[in-house]
């Protein structure tokens, strides 16, 4: 599951959220993977967290609401 993150660059990102390891906020946010591998970002913990809760809850409503979630009669 990818969210879009910015680099301090301003070029884009996309990470894997089921890898974050910590994210850590300095003068920009640092985000270290479980690879160990480390990215500064310009969002926020705060942000980055919304991210990832919008993209689970979005999974989840599909799951449910979707044609996961639809009953067979």
């Amino acid at each position: 599951m990818l969210i879009e993150l910015t680099r301090i660059d301003g070029s884009k990102i996309n990470i894997n959220f089921f890898q974050i390891e910590m994210v850590e906020r300095k003068t920009n946010t640092v985000i270290r993977m479980i690879n160990e591998v480390s990215y500064i970002v310009t969002e926020t913990p705060t942000e980055i967290e919304e991210k990832i809760k919008n993209e689970l809850r979005d999974v989840l409503k599909e799951l449910v609401g979707g044609e996961y979630g639809k009953k067979k009669v």
